[in-house]
């Protein structure tokens, strides 16, 4: 009985205290990549100049950097105040790409 119940919780709860790890990864990941992507279509459709696509660029960049950085300083898992500057900062760049794709040029 004891074996069972242990082969059944233990895995549950690594499982519990994994998944928030890689949901972290996976959401700014996504974010990155949803905003290259949104990045790309507005050079395509010429929405934004060359100057503004490279601008933003180095942003989203620099938000892969810093996220490597401080994973790599914490043994591959964020902090909760890391996770929240760098969701600061995907928004900010976030709200960027939307104001240079509507800014007319």
């Amino acid at each position: 009985m004891k074996t069972t119940l242990v082969k059944l919780v233990v895995p549950a709860l690594l499982a519990g205290l994994l998944l928030p790890l890689a949901a972290n990864a996976s959401t700014i990941n996504g974010r990155l990549n949803n905003q290259q992507h949104r990045i790309n279509a507005g050079a395509r459709d010429h929405q934004l100049t060359r100057h503004e696509q490279y601008a933003l660029d180095a942003r989203d960049s620099r938000i892969r950097t810093i996220e490597d950085r401080d994973r790599e300083f914490h043994d591959g898992h964020l902090t909760s105040a890391e996770h929240r500057n760098l969701n600061r900062d995907l928004n900010r760049t976030s709200h960027s790409i939307y104001r240079d794709r509507r800014n007319g040029n």
